[in-house]
């Protein structure tokens, strides 16, 4: 579950700077609302296999003072539900909210990324909170990661 939600948040981040403008002479800001739909497999948090069935709802807002954006922030909801392998689990539902924030080099490339995730289902919690920060040549500095879970 945590690579299916670190590959996810990736692909939100990756997605919403795909909408940047060829060129700006003065400062901009633009804000995007997107809903996906994703289906994977993987492991649920307890490392239990399944099929997840997502939506994703969420918005994006990046500010530009030039041909690239310096900052960008954004959130959404995952709305899921997991089908267990073993009938024996049966069906999951869940919840998750997650945060993002992020500022960039001249260039384009990330200088500070920060992204935030709640999990609910049933009696599962789960919470992430990951901070990186990048050098000039787009080579990670420092990584600080938590992540706590209550309910497998």
């Amino acid at each position: 579950m945590k690579r299916v939600l670190s590959v996810l948040s990736l692909a939100a981040l990756l997605l919403g700077l795909s909408a940047a403008p060829a060129s700006a002479t003065v400062k901009q800001d633009r804000d995007r609302r997107h809903q996906y739909r994703v289906t994977a497999y993987g492991d649920d948090i307890c490392g239990n296999p399944g099929t997840f069935y997502y939506v994703l709802t969420g918005r994006e807002h990046y500010t530009w003072d030039g041909p690239m954006p310096h900052h960008g922030n954004g959130s959404g909801v995952w709305r899921w539900t997991l089908v267990y392998e073993d009938p024996a689990l049966g069906t999951r539902t869940g919840r998750e909210v997650f945060n993002w924030t992020a500022t960039y080099w001249p260039d384009g490339s990330w200088k500070t990324v920060q992204s935030t995730w709640r999990l609910r289902a049933g009696s599962l919690r789960f919470f992430q909170i990951d901070h990186q920060v990048y050098d000039r040549q787009g080579r990670l500095k420092q990584e600080t990661f938590r992540n706590r879970v209550e309910g497998c």
